[in-house]
């Protein structure tokens, strides 16, 4: 499970995933993004190219291009169950922090250097 996105607001992860779908589909005009960005900013006040958002949009590029595909959790029916479930899990100790750890420091790096975003 990635936590990566909770400090950022829904809106600017949202913002993010919108630009990085517009700039794949080559359909999609330069012109259409300089007048969405232009909606975005006149409507919202949000720059679409803060760092918060060029953050975003490298985190999902990065998930893109490596094929994430979060485990779904099993909950087990209300009456079948007698303790509480945590999104959080506990079962790997360190060495499992550790991995985690150093993936991020991967992503992080990859994502801040690869790739130059199209500025509408």
């Amino acid at each position: 499970m990635d936590f990566f996105f909770v400090s950022y607001s829904p809106s600017v992860v949202a913002l993010a995933a919108l630009l990085n779908a517009m700039e794949d589909i080559p359909a999609v005009p330069y012109s259409a993004g300089q007048v969405l960005t232009a909606q975005i900013k006149q409507c919202t006040s949000m720059d679409s190219y803060s760092i918060e958002v060029n953050e975003c949009r490298a985190r999902l590029r990065v998930h893109y291009q490596h094929g994430y595909r979060p485990t779904p959790a099993v909950v087990p029916a209300q009456e079948d169950r007698d303790t509480t479930i945590s999104p959080v899990c506990v079962t790997h100790g360190i060495a499992g922090f550790q991995h985690e750890t150093a993936y991020e420091d991967t992503v992080t790096t990859k994502s801040r250097s690869s790739h130059n975003y199209v500025r509408y």
